[in-house]
């Protein structure tokens, strides 16, 4: 099928147009034209078996490219298709259009429309199940007031002996148990928008990123009512790549999301990262509590899990306080448990408390020297109180706040730390 693919990367990355124009000229690319946030805009001609390829096809071909201009670094592209076949062009108006995505996992549902209200905004959305890795399974779609299996069921190993499997076990009418990766079966999802057809690829992609949220409105409902704890919230690396469809012309683009971006693979790690790695397996030292609850915000605010990022942002904190204060006043200064506590609660019990008064007298410093930093988490905390103690919202400036401004108060307690022990 002959399609037109549009390919928009950074300026510093020009010199691959320049290969291609060498190189593949069967491709027929198009001058590089500059266009808004420092990037470049061209056009290809390819002869492409299913436009569900062209993900592949633009990766194999940017990455050959790449390689042989010797860039170094992440090459960030956006890309879009359409059919020239089907004579589709850019559309203008303000009618609907219909923007398909994959779940990475499946969605237990019937198929059909399900209306939602986000943020009083009205949605609707189509779902299908969809069968991989499989052979003759069935599209059975029946709802009882009991969960149905299927019947009949099996799998199809590989022939043991001949070394480890390439393409993996086949399966009829199989899942794997609590499988959040969707390996025999997904979710397509089908969101009907009211809206003109997006102008390009990133468009499609700032898209995306906004209607995330109501995505996973879904799958967070599902996952409390079916009780489906091994769901993860959807992210946008998760979407390969998106169809967008307006009904009433027959338009349609494909437009391949590759996440953040890909880049040359990693060889390995740098030296000291290896031998920190090396010396905490032998010695048995522990990954800080502090460090795992910051990372769990960051992974948070991937999946667009705000409140959850909020909550872990500032446990981070708190656990950094609380083990700092054990540490100079309970293990330095010898004070007994009852001591401690005492005295913890005679400061007050809120954590800005403990970080006044208890802080000073432990390490000779306190956060509140720190002015906007203290203002931040002054704010931050606050949200925090909303959500906790409230059930409300958080948005996602909110959550980014909140994970920046724990990791600049968890650095800067650290370091004042390790300042009055003589270790800086």
């Amino acid at each position: 099928m002959l399609c037109l693919i549009r390919i928009e990367i950074p300026a510093g990355f020009g010199s691959v147009i320049g290969w291609l124009e060498q190189n593949r000229g069967d491709l027929k690319p198009s001058p590089g034209q500059r266009v808004p946030d420092g990037k470049v805009q061209f056009e290809l001609v390819a002869e492409l078996a299913d436009p569900q390829d062209g993900a592949k096809f633009v990766n194999a071909l940017l990455t050959e490219a790449g390689v042989d201009v010797g860039f170094e670094g992440p090459l960030q592209a956006r890309v879009e298709l359409w059919t020239l076949e089907a004579g589709a062009t850019i559309g203008e108006g303000n009618d609907s259009i219909e923007l398909t995505l994959d779940l990475p996992f499946c969605i237990h549902l019937h198929n059909g429309s399900y209306s939602l209200i986000l943020d009083g905004i009205p949605f609707t959305m189509r779902t299908e199940k969809v069968w991989r890795n499989s052979r003759n399974s069935s599209d059975d779609d029946t709802v009882s007031d009991q969960p149905l299996r299927f019947p009949k069921a099996e799998m199809v190993s590989p022939i043991l002996g001949e070394g480890l499997p390439t393409s993996g076990h086949i399966g009829s009418n199989v899942e794997i148990k609590d499988d959040p990766r969707g390996r025999y079966r997904f979710s397509r999802i089908t969101l009907i928008l009211r809206r003109s057809m997006p102008k390009d690829g990133t468009e499609v992609g700032q898209l995306v990123d906004e209607l995330l949220p109501v995505v996973n409105r879904f799958v967070d409902v599902y996952r409390y009512v079916a009780d489906r704890a091994y769901l993860p919230p959807v992210q946008l690396t998760d979407i390969e790549q998106v169809q967008v469809l307006r009904p009433r012309t027959g338009e349609g683009q494909y437009v391949f999301l590759f996440g953040r971006g890909y880049e040359h693979g990693l060889i390995n790690e740098n030296r000291s990262v290896h031998e920190r790695v090396i010396g905490m397996l032998v010695s048995g030292e522990q990954v800080p509590l502090a460090a795992e609850l910051l990372f769990a915000a960051r992974r948070l605010l991937l999946e667009g899990a705000w409140r959850q990022a909020v909550i872990e942002a500032v446990a981070a904190i708190e656990v950094t306080v609380e083990g700092l204060l054990r540490r100079a006043l309970v293990v330095n200064e010898g004070l007994s448990e009852q001591e401690f506590a005492e005295f913890m609660r005679a400061a007050g019990g809120s954590l800005s408390d403990r970080m006044k008064a208890p802080m000073r007298r432990a390490i000779k410093w306190s956060p509140t020297s720190q002015g906007d930093l203290w203002n931040r988490w002054i704010a931050v905390n606050k949200v925090r109180r909303v959500v906790v103690h409230q059930g409300g919202p958080a948005t996602k400036d909110q959550a980014e706040e909140a994970v920046a401004v724990s990791s600049e108060l968890i650095r800067k307690i650290e370091t004042a730390e390790a300042q009055f022990l003589g270790r800086a």
